[in-house]
């Protein structure tokens, strides 16, 4: 039985962002499996909240993942949550990237958090 995990994501236009980009920012910025009370598969949905922002064609991309621990992202029809299967058992962390674009713009953005993985 694979337990469920929730990851939300926000974009918007701010005074720091640059010309044609959105800041993209997820919590937890660290999911950090171990300090769950249980152990063993997850499954981990990543939720877009804010409005007018959908994954983009490349939406969540794992990198390093050598000891194949999570599966091909599944995305929604309208592009607004994914959820990718996580086997958590390797111990390791694992960065990746959302990466999210403005449904009515050509703005893009992304942001690099980590899953930490549990021994247990």
């Amino acid at each position: 039985m694979s337990i469920p995990i929730t990851v939300s994501i926000v974009a918007y236009v701010g005074p720091s962002t640059k010309n044609g980009e959105l800041d993209a920012h997820v919590t937890p910025e660290v999911l950090n499996l171990p300090a769950l009370p249980f152990d063993g598969a997850t499954t981990i949905t990543f939720r877009i909240e804010s409005v007018d922002v959908i994954f983009d064609d490349n939406g969540i991309v794992f990198t390093g993942d050598t000891d194949n621990q999570f599966g091909q992202p599944w995305y929604s029809s309208d592009r607004r949550q994914a959820m990718v299967e996580n086997q958590n058992y390797s111990g390791r962390a694992y960065p990746y990237t959302v990466n999210v674009k403005s449904s009515k713009e050509e703005r893009k953005g992304s942001v690099d958090p980590v899953v930490q993985n549990d021994t247990r």
